[in-house]
């Protein structure tokens, strides 16, 4: 896609339909579709120097059907459709929840969450919030 000066605006994500939501970071993106369905793919500069002009290509998340994502540049969580937060990707300092450092390419479960209804991710760090109004953080603790 091109404006009207000339600039390249970007191209399509392909492997994409339907979607009503998405979030992203500096290096990497994730769509929620209407069925709630999520797809992610990478933005860093590795993907940019890789996709060439092609484009970009989503690649779904297996077993995962969520209502909202958020997407940190290492690792992202979605919070899925019965209020249980599924984290993938680093985990260096725990921000994947799930009780370990332990690094994982599929999602997990956040141990002790199932009356989630918001994620947020920043850095090494993951915060939901709660049903009752609690937010609860794990990862990285800066002081």
């Amino acid at each position: 896609m091109r404006g009207s000066n000339g600039q390249v605006l970007g191209g399509d994500v392909a492997g994409l339909g339907d979607v009503v939501t998405l979030a992203s970071s500096s290096e990497r993106a994730c769509a929620i579709d209407r069925e709630g369905a999520v797809a992610c793919w990478d933005l860093g500069a590795a993907a940019v120097r890789a996709r060439g002009q092609g484009g970009w290509t989503a690649r779904p998340v297996p077993d995962l059907r969520a209502a909202q994502v958020s997407v940190a540049p290492m690792h992202a969580c979605a919070v899925d459709t019965y209020g249980k937060v599924a984290c993938w990707g680093s985990n260096k300092w725990g921000e994947l929840c799930d009780g370990t450092t332990d690094e994982h390419a599929q999602p997990v479960h956040a141990v002790g969450v199932s009356d989630a209804v918001m994620v947020s991710t920043q850095g090494a760090t993951t915060c939901i919030l709660r049903a009752p109004g609690a937010v609860a953080c794990c990862g990285q603790q800066r002081r």
